[in-house]
């Protein structure tokens, strides 16, 4: 994947995936948990909504998952789990 491409300063996720399609078609399959996570990085932080202690035990599990697949992409080094 090409990684000079410009990525702007955003929280949708959304976004940025459709910025990166391009240079890794193969990413699509991570849309729709990527949505969820935007909904963490905006809807989540105001008082009056919050997330069960399963959705965000799964937003957690996904985005483990997608740092797992995107590191390598990226040519970042994955550190092992402890």
């Amino acid at each position: 994947m090409k990684t000079d491409c410009p990525c702007p300063k955003t929280h949708d996720l959304e976004k940025l995936l459709d910025d990166l399609l391009p240079h890794d078609a193969t990413l699509g399959v991570f849309r729709a948990g990527l949505v969820r996570l935007t909904r963490y990085a905006v809807d989540y932080r105001y008082p009056g909504i919050h997330a069960t202690s399963a959705q965000t035990q799964s937003a957690v599990r996904f985005a483990v998952r997608f740092r797992e697949a995107i590191r390598p992409r990226l040519k970042i080094r994955t550190r092992p789990r402890k």
